[in-house]
């Protein structure tokens, strides 16, 4: 849709993270729009569609990869107007306080390392679970089918091309558009078509030969 500076956008309207990955043919865009937006420092906005529910996101480099970080829309997010909150001046802390607070921060302050932190709640799940198989309380139950995957293949699109077609437009009014309706780069709209699961033939029953 456009690009931003990453500094305006407020960390409360990120929501869910996911790592993009180029197939063959699309590993040259891939490159270029990875390359562009670390030297510009910009983020693309975008809207994406995921199973069936759309969503707004940003596409973003994140060292060697692009991520598209899902966003929630201005509606979705409580204005903290709302809340019964003290004012700054109600309640003041003296300045003693705030010096002592200061001091503590400064000594507390370090670089982020995710290694320091561990999910505590799932190492101690999976405690009770090894010590339950290791006692014999278990039962079997049945796998999960693995998601089949996708019979179609996203188009690739032509990236100095979409951008030389962006160059020559540029100025020009934007056309409504359908937020709920998808289209492909080159303008053509996507069909949604649904798999139906083939019922198995119904064979006759097989006749049973009588003893001579």
């Amino acid at each position: 849709m456009h690009f931003v500076d990453p500094t305006q956008l407020p960390f409360i309207l990120y929501e869910t993270p996911y790592y993009l990955a180029p197939d063959k043919r699309g590993a040259r865009g891939y490159v270029l729009l990875r390359e562009t937006l670390k030297k510009a420092r910009k983020v693309a906005v975008a809207e994406v569609v995921i199973r069936t529910r759309q969503y707004l996101a940003i596409v973003a480099p994140f060292e060697n990869v692009l991520v598209l970080n899902t966003l929630r829309f201005p509606d979705e997010v409580r204005s903290p107007k709302e809340l019964d909150v003290p004012e700054p001046r109600a309640g003041a802390a003296k300045p003693a306080e705030v010096q002592m607070a200061l001091h503590l921060v400064e000594e507390m302050t370090r670089d982020f390392d995710p290694r320091l932190y561990h999910d505590t709640y799932r190492e101690d799940v999976m405690t009770r679970v090894k010590a339950k198989i290791k006692a014999g309380e278990t039962e079997v139950i049945t796998p999960e089918e693995p998601e089949r995957p996708a019979s179609r293949k996203a188009e690739v699109i032509d990236l100095m091309a979409l951008l030389k077609r962006s160059i020559e437009h540029k100025g020009r009014p934007a056309s409504a558009s359908n937020s709920q309706k998808v289209s492909h780069a080159n303008g053509k709209k996507a069909s949604r078509t649904r798999a139906r699961a083939a019922a198995p033939e119904k064979r006759p029953a097989a006749q049973r030969r009588k003893r001579a």
